[in-house]
């Protein structure tokens, strides 16, 4: 259910049930580019990500274990640019030709905020779920078609994704199932500013 407010925030609540015990770990997948130009990179954004630890991915994406982001090119808990990060040379960021990483949010409900310094356009993201994943488009087809007559390109845009932290080897309990009687229900929203 999507849902605009008079203040135009806009709340994307995920509800799903099941006759029988049901993993469900929904979330919302748009791309956002602030800039309003899909022909330019997200590198100018500036990210504000408010979590500990972060999972790395195995060679097929697949999340593998949550470490520290301290002193990694995934530290956004103070906001930082995206362009220099995407260029440091690191082996997590040269499997997803970006990122493609979920966050723990610390703490939960903390919330995310997008900006675009140069036109001032802000997106500040808030959520009940626990993680977010970052990715910044480094699977977006070459040529793929966009409104206006565009076409995609790496990191031409980012999608932010609330969801449950992964499972992984030495994480299996599953706390997305959802059961009768037990609904999935979740919610993420979004608001926009501008800085003058």
């Amino acid at each position: 259910t999507y849902t605009l407010d008079a203040q135009d925030a806009l709340t994307i609540r995920l509800h799903a049930e099941s006759d029988a015990p049901t993993w469900v770990n929904l979330s919302n997948h748009v791309y956002w580019n602030l800039s309003g130009d899909f022909s330019t990179s997200v590198a100018s954004h500036r990210l504000l990500l408010p979590a500990e630890t972060v999972y790395w991915n195995n060679p097929e994406h697949i999340p593998q274990a949550a470490r520290p982001v301290a002193g990694t090119p995934f530290d956004f808990r103070r906001g930082a640019l995206l362009g220099p990060r995407l260029q440091t040379e690191n082996s997590q960021l040269a499997i997803a030709h970006g990122y493609n990483n979920a966050y723990c949010l610390a703490p939960e409900g903390a919330p995310i905020r997008l900006s675009h310094p140069a036109s001032g356009r802000v997106l500040q993201m808030t959520t009940d779920l626990p993680a977010v994943t970052l990715y910044t488009g480094g699977y977006l087809d070459a040529g793929l078609p966009l409104e206006g007559g565009l076409t995609a390109s790496r990191t031409c845009a980012l999608a932010l994704e609330p969801q449950f932290c992964p499972l992984t080897r030495t994480a299996r309990e599953a706390p997305f199932i959802t059961a009768p009687g037990q609904p999935y229900d979740h919610w993420i929203a979004c608001q926009w500013s501008v800085n003058s």
